[in-house]
């Protein structure tokens, strides 16, 4: 059969904007695809309901690489077709390993305004009509080579920098666009579509409070509404508004009310993220925000608009990485339960198709951060696909001399810390996980990063940092220089992990390299003054050292830290944890602060470290073999007087309750061995079960 010629094609109403939607099947995902598109006079495309591009000027053919976009199966594209006036047509052809699969033509569904959803591929599109055929006169010189797209005109894609979306495509093949979206039933799970309320109505009139009627005759500046969701969410903004003129509008998102009352100025790169500007077609639109934000406050200002604007309907898409909240901890100190669930919801809010640093910014995969988030998320979660992705990816673009990228591409810095980072977050997998094929996969650049940091190694087995030359955060995060023992720790575990990974795979010659390299690191390590900073700067600081302190047995300075760091903060009415480790405001996010300064993120991933410390070194549930198959408790209560935790394993759910008269309640998963001692009693092997007991030794 003839494959149909593409045919120009446009909604009934002819003399405005239209939306156009075709389903299509693939028998497999493309290994190579291209999508040809031209619209007079501007477009907005979307796969799958993901935003590939958009253009607003005339004579605009492109040909886009979009395998990543497609799978196998169901497919959708969805074109928001823009015109100024005069000619008006849409053409579009989509080739996959040289076929072309798709043309604009019949079949194609049409609608003359935004519904909510209309670009994903669960929407129903049943009531749109059929899009009308025109004769290509009608759309203009749309530059069309009968020929089919060259490859010479192809526009890559970007895999990272979501704000630049809307100028060049953006696009990778995550688990979080293969997997379903579940979980969403399940408690303290954040909410699909949360509803704001109503935080200042400015030059609008109400009407009944879920509806205002706004007149913004102004050129560019005019009457708003702010609007404010209680807490952190992740996704795209939405409004019903109907008028018989265009509408304009500017969003502007902010984590503190500030934010949105002074947004950044336009030449920051931070204005990007955090302002859009539209202008719709007149009539009845169910607009959703083409760029996914980090927020908690929004405000909407309308400017130009020649007709009255009816506003309602506001709410939001939630982004959310398909996850059951499998782990969990319950105590008697009400401030550890409260972080527990702050920590819970700001490593969620950072899952999105890779670990993101902060969903407000800078929202990019940064090695460091990504290594603590995978970490806390096996405790949380236990999920294991997003981690394995982001480490294929950056595996992927590693410098040809082993050194690995501080973020995800090349062409980024390269932060000395952050390539061990790299390293030991496989041995983290391994040991969580029991699973060694993915260790093993990266042995080869894993031995070149590590080969990477032993070139930068002292006869005595220890690195010395130089002095940072430039006015940035660079060489190592903290900023510590010479043979600091944080860095040389992190190097001496690379090492360990470089062994580990040899011995898996049967390398006895490399293990033995390692292990020897390991024993130096190891003795001039043990030589070095290590005493506790006086200040953490960063959270991964403050992780690992709460962390050592458990691990040396040292609870007092341990919870003392840990609460100096976590518990101790002034959270001004956040649900997330913050960037840094110390107090960003005087005053609630919702009160105007005269003396912030900047835009710190509100929500940052690698804070989350308390969904591991209470249930591995408070509930005391550590690994002694990888996978969990043989696990060790051993509480640490300090001045709880009673516990619960649960923490996923491959194997089901570790559940352990402790009291202080003594009662102790521990499920065993089915093909692990427990071993099980508080305070200065004897250990005892526990088979799979669950097992309750009483105990009178004091605790630790």
């Amino acid at each position: 059969m003839q494959t149909p010629s593409v045919r120009h094609i446009w909604g009934k109403d002819f003399k405005g904007d239209c939306y156009l939607r075709r389903n299509f099947v693939l028998p497999e995902k493309p290994s190579q695809a291209v999508l040809r598109l031209f619209v007079d006079t501007g477009y907005e495309l979307f796969l799958n309901g993901r935003f590939v591009a958009a253009l607003d000027e005339w004579s605009n053919t492109r040909t886009y690489d979009v395998g990543v976009f497609l799978r196998s199966g169901d497919n959708l594209v969805a074109i928001h077709c823009i015109n100024h006036g005069g000619h008006r047509g849409c053409a579009a052809e989509l080739h996959c390993d040289g076929c072309r699969v798709l043309v604009t033509g019949v079949g194609w569904r049409s609608c003359d305004a935004e519904r909510w959803g209309w670009q994903l591929p669960a929407f129903d599109d049943r009531t749109w009509p059929e899009a009308l055929l025109l004769p290509l006169d009608c759309a203009g010189n749309s530059t069309w080579d009968a020929a089919g797209p060259g490859k010479d005109t192809i526009i890559p894609n970007l895999t990272n920098s979501p704000f630049f979306a809307r100028e060049v495509p953006r696009g990778i093949d995550s688990p979080f666009y293969r997997q379903e979206k579940t979980g969403e039933d399940e408690p303290g799970y954040p909410e699909r579509f949360p509803v704001p309320r109503v935080l200042t109505a400015d030059g609008v009139e109400e009407h009944g409070g879920k509806r205002y009627l706004v007149s913004a005759a102004e050129r560019w500046q005019g009457p708003g509404l702010s609007f404010d969701f209680g807490g952190e969410v992740v996704g795209y903004f939405r409004l019903r508004l109907e008028s018989v003129g265009r509408i304009r509008f500017r969003l502007s998102y902010g984590e503190t009310v500030d934010e949105i009352i002074r947004p950044p100025e336009p030449e920051m790169l931070l204005s990007r993220m955090l302002t859009e500007e539209y202008s719709l077609p007149p009539g009845r639109q169910e607009f959703e925000s083409r760029i996914r934000s980090g927020c908690r406050f929004v405000r909407v200002e309308f400017f130009h608009c020649p007709e009255v604007v009816s506003v309602s309907g506001w709410h939001l898409r939630s982004s959310l990485y398909p996850v059951h909240y499998r782990g969990t901890f319950h105590c008697s100190d009400p401030d550890f339960n409260r972080l527990w669930q702050m920590s819970r919801r700001t490593l969620h809010l950072c899952m999105q198709e890779y670990y993101l640093d902060a969903p407000k910014r800078d929202r990019f995969l940064w090695v460091g951060d990504t290594r603590l988030e995978a970490l806390f998320n096996y405790y949380a979660f236990g999920d294991l696909e997003l981690f394995r992705f982001c480490w294929r990816e950056i595996a992927r673009v590693q410098y040809p001399d082993g050194a690995i990228p501080s973020a995800m591409e090349r062409g980024n810095s390269i932060l000395w810390d952050y390539v061990a980072h790299w390293v030991i977050a496989l041995r983290d997998y391994y040991r969580l996980s029991g699973d060694k094929s993915f260790p093993l996969e990266l042995k080869h650049p894993l031995l070149a990063a590590v080969g990477w940091l032993e070139a930068r190694a002292d006869s005595d087995g220890l690195i010395a940092i130089p002095v940072n030359p430039y006015p940035l955060w660079m060489v190592v995060l903290n900023g510590r220089t010479g043979k600091a023992p944080d860095f040389n720790r992190l190097f001496l575990e690379s090492l360990e992990t470089a062994e580990l990974v040899c011995r898996l795979d049967g390398d006895n010659s490399g293990a033995e390299h390692y292990r020897k390299s390991a024993a130096r690191t190891a003795e001039a390590l043990g030589k070095l003054a290590d005493p506790l900073p006086e200040k953490i700067n960063t959270w991964i600081d403050a992780y690992l050292w709460t962390d050592r302190l458990y691990a040396q047995g040292r609870y007092v300075e341990a919870e003392t830290l840990f609460r100096r760091c976590w518990i101790d903060q002034e959270y001004c009415g956040m649900n997330t944890l913050p960037e840094l480790p110390q107090r960003l405001r005087r005053m609630p996010v919702d009160v105007p602060d005269q003396t912030a300064t900047g835009c710190l993120s509100l929500c940052h991933g690698w804070a989350a470290a308390p969904l591991a410390l209470l249930p591995a070194r408070v509930a005391g549930i550590q690994p002694l073999a990888p996978g969990y198959t043989r696990f060790r408790v051993c509480p640490v209560p300090g001045a709880l007087t009673w516990l619960e935790t649960i923490v996923p394993t491959p194997h089901g759910d570790i559940e352990f309750s402790w009291r202080r008269d003594g009662k102790i309640r521990l499920c065993v998963p089915a093909g692990t061995t427990a071993e099980l001692q508080t305070g200065n009693d004897p250990v005892e092997v526990l088979p799979p079960g669950i097992h309750e007991r009483e105990f009178t030794s004091t605790p630790r």
